[in-house]
């Protein structure tokens, strides 16, 4: 698949120092970078899913370079972490949902190290976020370039309820036994 949205994890993912499995959309962290994985899926053109799961050895500090503007939509399990545009600097917190509206060159990922990070994000051009936001009638909800309110790049995060509990099962890499996650 090459478009834009897929150019801009693989540079992500060349920076994040990842060893790519061959003939895998997973990607297992380096021996010495840390420990852990990022699954990568492409259900559609234009459009990526990313589960990870893995902790660092030392802080990362990643220049983001981006060939066209996209949005990603979010929800971190476990870890924070920092994202530095021109102008502004903001945290994405655990337990949170997330829509990042991006439409800027380049940005900077700040990763702490010796904590877990456990995130899951829907990155998508802004063509596949419209159509998205195109109601059964065809009259579209919400339009990117309103949504950013003239700025080059927008967080917007919020808490689930906790009516909307929901628990998922694994093995990670962090821990001996199977963890919960659950946004309670």
């Amino acid at each position: 698949m090459n478009n834009s949205i897929q150019y801009n994890f693989n540079h992500f993912f060349e920076k994040f120092e990842g060893g790519h499995r061959a003939g895998s959309s997973s990607y297992m962290l380096h021996p010495t970078t840390g420990i852990g994985q990022i699954s990568r899926f492409y259900p559609r053109s234009e459009l990526e899913m990313v589960m990870s799961d893995y902790k660092l050895y030392q802080n990362h500090d990643i220049r983001l370079d981006s060939l066209a503007p996209m949005v990603e939509f979010g929800y971190c399990y476990e870890g924070s972490r920092e994202i530095s545009v021109p102008g502004a600097r903001q945290e994405f917190m655990p337990a949170n949902w997330s829509l990042q509206l991006i439409n800027t060159p380049e940005a900077r990922l700040e990763l702490g190290k010796a904590q877990p990070f456990r995130m899951f994000g829907i990155g998508m051009s802004v063509g596949v976020f419209h159509h998205f936001m195109t109601s059964i009638g065809g009259v579209q909800r919400a339009d990117f370039n309103s949504l950013l309110e003239g700025k080059s790049y927008r967080l917007l995060q919020e808490k689930p309820p906790a009516s909307a509990s929901f628990r998922q099962r694994f093995a990670s890499p962090h821990y001996s036994q199977p963890k919960e996650w659950n946004n309670e």
